[in-house]
């Protein structure tokens, strides 16, 4: 139970567990007696710009399939464990509402489609500025009678996405200061044997929500070169451009003014002559698009 709750909330961003504060002019509850019975499954999850990812290359994705048994009572599906749970559906003020430990408000209740919006709380008060994820819902029977498609099409990233990612690729070719995140992220193959190159797993943190969806969001590389000029350790951050060139981005520790300068030419000379020239770079890409992106490497230089 614990790590479906997790996956719930691995794309929502935030959860918290208190309530909000009431809110002067509070609206009626509302009410899913009218849709109980009937099976939805989540088709879209948008920031409100209208688009699935943010600046930074953070892409949503539409993963909840529910089925409202009673009024205040939800079954949710667990792909991982392939079945459904049960929760309780606490309905606060306003048409807020609370299902499976995570806040919602219901914009949009119909027996085709339903809209929640994602609530993101300040201590027990709704913060609106970062409550901006909204998710909509089809009937399978409106996907299947009505549209005449499946799930898996509508998912499908829409124009608007495509758009906004082509124009930020072009922002990042024009300026790598304005890399971002690419959700199929650089991959690094060593070309000699004298460099062995590890990526680092991915962490799950129950207690700060780190799930796997954030793992593309900066990769990291544990990198051990033999046979090195001299030994070191060295971890510093890199741009990988769209045709896969490595740029010495900064140094991941602090460094005392007086050694600044001659520790940034050696990470500088590390990052153009071993990593280079050793490594078989694919670079990050997102809708199929190669573009500049950010990683993280923490290099061990052995000289024997």
């Amino acid at each position: 139970m614990k790590q479906f709750c997790l996956l719930l909330t691995s794309c929502l961003l935030l959860v918290y567990c208190n309530p909000p504060h009431p809110r002067i002019g509070s609206r009626p509850k509302p009410s899913f007696k009218q849709i109980t019975g009937i099976d939805y499954t989540e088709v879209k999850r948008k920031f409100e710009t209208g688009v699935s990812f943010n600046d930074q290359g953070y892409q949503l994705h539409p993963s909840w399939r529910l089925h409202l048994l009673t009024n205040d009572s939800v079954k949710l599906y667990n792909p991982q464990e392939n079945r459904y749970y049960n929760f309780h559906v606490h309905f606060d003020h306003d048409s807020v509402i609370n299902m499976a430990r995570v806040w919602l408000k219901v914009k949009h209740v119909s027996v085709d489609s339903l809209i929640f919006q994602v609530l993101r709380l300040d201590g027990k008060v709704i913060n609106d500025e970062r409550s901006s994820v909204f998710m909509t819902f089809y009937s399978n029977k409106y996907i299947k009678e009505k549209l005449k498609t499946i799930a898996e099409i509508l998912k499908n990233p829409s124009l608007d996405d495509t758009l906004f990612i082509k124009s930020k690729v072009i922002s990042s070719r024009t300026d790598l200061k304005n890399a971002f995140a690419a959700t199929s992220p650089v991959k690094f193959q060593s070309k000699s044997p004298i460099l062995k190159v590890m990526p680092q797993p991915g962490k799950t943190d129950a207690f700060n929500f780190i799930t796997e969806s954030d793992d593309y969001l900066l990769p990291q590389f544990n990198i051990e070169i033999n046979k090195a000029y001299n030994d070191f350790n060295y971890s510093f951050s890199v741009i990988v451009d769209e045709k896969g060139k490595l740029h010495f981005r900064k140094s991941l520790v602090y460094l005392m003014p007086e050694f600044e300068q001659k520790r940034i030419e050696i990470m500088k000379g590390i990052t153009d002559v071993y990593l280079q020239n050793l490594l078989k770079i694919t670079p990050g890409s997102t809708l199929g698009i190669p573009h500049a992106s950010i990683v993280e490497v923490y290099v061990k230089g052995i000289k024997k």
